[in-house]
């Protein structure tokens, strides 16, 4: 049985850059008939140095908000579109002064999310100003621009993308947290978070003793936990406001990307939960950095069939360096990426065209990219998008029944048991990628915790 039976998005999107406000880009994406446009009012400087916005910040003190940059970007969007309608971004991440303020309870446990987002996930003193910025900005938005906005997405942590860099170190706010999550399941106090010689001790090669590294197994699976369960905190006070009106999503569950020293540490892992969410409607990701150039296969970052099997709306994100990038520096160095762009025009153009028919073809959505500036400089790429628009707007709402006969079964929890430093768990994961989308057959990606509300009758080759 499916969990919500609420039809998920389908948007062809453009996303403004960071950084900087392309009208021109904008202008050619409004030509071919793409508006609906994503947008991102953010406080945070990024991680390259540079602000992600190109408006100032509206979080500017304890309860202070100026909402005068927002108009400003909302207005600048329609002054070039007219017709645009908004999928919008709030950013949780503390701005700059936060964890430098001393006026309010001191400085305990004040760090900066974007860095260590797990050192200050249970921090209440981080929840309820958090809270109260993101209620504060739904009531604005929802009371003047309801007219426009047809989504939001909540971002936090690493890029954004709720990834936790903190390698499981302790605070106090996450050591109470531990502590509490420990003995409300009938186990003694275990007083300190678990050192890291402990938390990351493997007994058998590349595999955790369930008794011998208990606790390690144990802490790994609080980590994933506190996440996701911040994740929800979050969404439950964004639904408080907006009451479903618009979907809202986030970006999370990388585990076809996030592998040797990620995977385990980031805080990705709690999707099963996340996933089944009434408060969450839909999910993005990048299209995966590995295997992406001219020739490759391309994929999914994530359990893609688990999130439409829940009813839950999947954004495909389309960031590839095209071929008029080259050169781009921020901050006097090259922006990621932008060193590795495609060669030429026809290069660029056969990539996105394998990208565009995987979302399309996997019944999911999509958004071009423009992350810091010049990625649709050409033209012609341009048309090119406009002519994948048409082909969107002919199939996009044909339903066909799904095809595939081979199913791939991720599991979350057997994470926990294996070192998250395995050169394996690359072999496991994203280099699976590599072989399944060369077979020359379509699979589909489910979590094994679906298994029991799965239909694998049409299947005949299962993965685990």
């Amino acid at each position: 049985m499916r969990t919500n039976t609420t039809k998920p998005p389908r948007w062809f999107a453009y996303r403004c850059p960071y950084h900087n406000f392309d009208s021109e880009t904008l202008k050619r994406f409004a030509d071919i008939g793409v508006n609906l446009i994503c947008i991102s009012p953010l406080n945070t400087i990024s991680s390259v140095g540079v602000p992600y916005s190109p408006y100032l910040p509206i979080w500017v003190g304890p309860e202070v908000y100026d909402f005068e940059p927002l108009d400003q970007y909302i207005a600048d969007v329609l002054a070039v579109n007219p017709n645009a309608q908004l999928i919008c971004w709030i950013n949780l991440n503390t701005p700059a002064w936060w964890p430098r303020a001393l006026w309010r309870r001191g400085m305990d446990g004040r760090v900066d999310s974007f860095c260590e987002l797990g050192r200050i996930a249970a921090s209440d003193e981080w929840r309820n100003d958090t809270r109260d910025y993101l209620q504060t900005f739904l009531k604005y938005t929802e009371s003047h621009y309801a007219d426009v906005i047809v989504g939001y997405g909540l971002v936090c942590g690493m890029t954004l993308e709720w990834q936790d860099k903190s390698q499981g170190q302790e605070s106090p706010n996450r050591r109470e947290a531990w502590r509490k999550w420990v003995m409300e399941k009938g186990l003694p106090d275990p007083v300190d978070i678990p050192p890291a010689s402990v938390r990351e001790h493997v007994t058998y090669g590349i595999f955790r003793d369930p008794v011998v590294d208990a606790v390690g197994i144990r802490y790994w699976d609080f980590h994933r936990w506190l996440e996701g369960e911040t994740i929800l905190y979050f969404a439950s006070a964004a639904q408080e406001i907006i009451n479903h009106r618009v979907p809202l999503g986030i970006f999370y569950g990388y585990v076809f990307e996030h592998a040797k020293g990620r995977l385990l540490y980031e805080g990705h892992l709690d999707f099963d939960r996340i996933y089944t969410s009434p408060d969450l409607d839909w999910f993005a990701a990048p299209a995966p950095y590995y295997d992406r150039e001219i020739g490759g296969a391309g994929g999914f970052m994530v359990c893609v069939h688990s999130l439409k099997h829940h009813s839950k709306g999947f954004v495909h994100e389309l960031d590839h360096r095209t071929h008029t990038c080259h050169g781009v520096k921020l901050l006097g160095k090259p922006a990621p990426g932008y060193e590795s762009d495609f060669p030429n025009l026809q290069a660029t153009i056969a990539v996105l065209r394998r990208e565009f028919a995987l979302a399309l073809i996997n019944g999911i959505s999509l958004w071009w990219f423009n992350i810091f500036g010049h990625l649709y400089d050409d033209i012609e790429l341009v048309k090119a998008i406009g002519q994948m628009r048409e082909i969107w707007d002919s199939l996009a709402d044909r339903v066909d029944e799904p095809v595939a006969e081979v199913a791939v079964l991720v599991d979350a929890e057997s994470m926990l048991y294996m070192d998250g430093n395995a050169d394996l768990v690359n072999d496991l994961l994203y280099r699976q990628r590599y072989g399944l989308g060369r077979m020359g057959t379509p699979y589909e990606v489910y979590s094994f915790a679906d298994l029991p509300t799965l239909d694998l009758s049409r299947h005949k080759l299962i993965l685990l």
